[in-house]
Parts: structure tokens; sequence; C-alpha cells
């Protein structure tokens, strides 16, 4: 009798300042060390500024501070930023960047690696779920509906 094997999925725990975040290997672009950010201060806290990377502007934001978490700092140059693919393909956002803390640690997880835990939050829809992966206290965000925030951020700019 053939065994069934249990999808497991490359994924990254990510440290934040507050917080690490859980997410597919493939969302990530790159990680790289902060670059020279054109900061922007308006009415969003955690949408941080631009700035240059492969030719392109590239939006920065922190996902801390849409979910309530922390406030406003300047940016760290010892922290590194992680480039993400734009999911949802809205024109000029190919591409988006979230400030953390430390370099990703990679994590093979499958459903045994997930534990779900109850947590009250004020996320604006932000977090899909908190849970424990492979015993690290975490949260898997909602990707769609922070680069739908997030376009309708810059089509006001």
């Amino acid at each position: 009798m053939a065994s069934l094997q249990q999808e497991k999925i490359q994924s990254l725990i990510i440290p934040l300042r507050h917080n690490n975040m859980v997410l597919p290997q493939t969302s990530i672009a790159e990680v790289i060390s902060v670059p020279e950010v054109k900061e922007l201060h308006g009415e969003q806290a955690w949408f941080t500024g631009h700035f240059n990377w492969r030719n392109q502007q590239v939006p920065l934001i922190s996902v801390e501070r849409m979910c309530g978490i922390g406030s406003q700092e300047p940016i760290n140059r010892a922290r590194r930023l992680a480039v993400l693919y734009g999911l949802e393909k809205h024109p000029g956002l190919e591409y988006y960047a979230i400030e953390i803390q430390a370099i990703p640690h990679p994590v093979l997880l499958g459903n045994e690696d997930l534990v779900a835990i109850d947590e009250v939050t004020d996320d604006n829809g932000i977090i899909d779920a908190h849970v424990q992966a492979i015993g690290i206290k975490s949260f898997i965000p909602n990707l769609v509906t922070i680069e739908n925030e997030l376009k309708q951020l810059l089509e006001k700019i």
C-alpha cells in the first residue's frame, strides 16, 4: 500500500520587531540590507517611503504598524528588508518591501508544524492566523489585504 505523503511548504519565519511572521519562501524575491529610503510621512504611519531596487521604485511598509503594533521609528540600517512579489499584480506594485528585524529562518512546514493559537488583536484584517510554527509564536499575514491597502494609499500620493 502506498503511503500518503503530507505536503510540506518551504517557508520562512521572519523576525519582526515585536513578533514573527510566516510566509511561503516563494513570496519573497530577496532579503536586503536597508538601502537609502526616501521617507514619506503622511496619513498612514505604516507606509515608510520608497527605495530604488533593481532600477524600480519599491514601496516600503511596516506590517506591524499596519496591525497597530509598535510606533513609528527611524529606519535602523542594521535591520533588513524583505522584498515581496506583488501577488495581486496591481500596476506599479510588482514588488513591495516590509521592514524586518533580522535574516529570516528557512523551515519546511506542514499542517502538523502549525498550531493555531487564540489571540485577540485589532489588526484590520492584516493577520489571517496566529500560530505556533514549529514552536515559535508567529502570525500568517493576509497579503491580499496588505497589497490592497498599499494600492489604495499609493493612488492618493
